[in-house]
């Protein structure tokens, strides 16, 4: 999406793209069911309205017509996409492939932002509420809170610094779920926590030499030459992903204070490094948050031992 996005547009409207799935991100995470009683239903419709309003709320706070635009029609295709999960509770691999594959595609033919809404309205009506429901994939299963630090930048960046610049941070940050990705995997075929730490490691470290060897031709490969200025960026958000990543390797019991905390670590570090260090300062306000959590990580396993 970002890629194809960056390909056919500007950089501002990749950044009021990034700014409107920051916007809707953590309002429908924060809002997902809990239950799967009968009561479920009526609340997740609730939130659906509050959702909606909160991301009319920011939209309309931004003073251009244009951005603001963007900025709504983003965090609309953000909710149609929450409300297939929501209705289907576990989605089959057909609903993301239609929902995904559709979107790229409007993208490429020029539809734009309002393209990939329609083509994902289209495929919730015709084909996501025509499937089964499957509600024993909803529960709220998964931590929420360590999936909203990675917003914060986005909203410092969009103050500080502009669309366009927010665009550049998305299309970088963009390259990092291939990390998750990895570290997923290991997890899976690694038998103990410090064979996988170790090896985990192995593969951020081999990410960041990556980037420093490859993240030019990458970056122009991907998303064009306006993005080239992106290189130093890319190595401090592979670095910050790789720590948290091996962080991410110990397990350990969701703690809403601490999540807060590394929350409001980061909101700090991009207050007090983005206007010194450009965006660059946004990668270590996320690299500082993975630190904190990294030690914290760290000190569980010592007393595990």
């Amino acid at each position: 999406m970002i890629s194809v996005l960056a390909r056919m547009e500007t950089p501002e409207v990749v950044g009021q793209y990034a700014l409107g799935v920051a916007v809707s991100g953590p309002i429908l995470l924060l809002m997902r069911p809990e239950s799967r009683s009968t009561r479920a239903a009526d609340i997740r419709v609730l939130a659906l309205v509050l959702a909606m309003l909160g991301v009319a709320a920011v939209g309309f706070l931004d003073p251009s017509a244009q951005q603001c635009r963007s900025i709504l029609l983003a965090a609309m295709a953000q909710i149609i996409e929450w409300l297939a999960q929501m209705y289907h509770g576990r989605r089959d691999g057909l609903s993301l492939m239609l929902h995904g594959g559709l979107s790229v595609a409007a993208l490429a033919f020029g539809g734009g932002l309002l393209g990939v809404l329609t083509v994902r309205v289209l495929v919730l009506v015709l084909y996501d509420l025509r499937q089964p429901r499957f509600n024993d994939g909803l529960g709220g299963r998964e931590p929420v809170l360590p999936s909203l630090a990675g917003y914060v930048p986005c909203y410092f960046i969009a103050h500080m610094s502009g669309f366009r610049s927010l665009g550049v941070y998305a299309a970088m940050a963009s390259l990092l779920p291939v990390l998750d990705v990895l570290t997923g995997a290991l997890k899976e075929e690694a038998a103990l926590r410090w064979e996988v730490a170790g090896t985990v490691a192995i593969t951020g470290i081999s990410a960041v030499i990556g980037t420093l060897v490859f993240g030019r031709r990458i970056i122009e490969l991907l998303f064009g030459t306006d993005y080239a200025v992106g290189v130093g960026l890319l190595i401090a958000l592979a670095i910050a992903a790789a720590l948290a990543s091996v962080a991410s390797t110990i397990e350990l019991q969701p703690s809403t204070p601490f999540e807060m905390l590394i929350i409001l670590t980061v909101a700090i570090g991009c207050i007090a490094f983005i206007p010194r260090f450009g965006l660059s300062g946004a990668a270590m306000g996320l690299g500082l948050g993975a630190v904190i959590r990294m030690t914290r990580s760290l000190t569980f396993a010592a007393d595990t031992l």
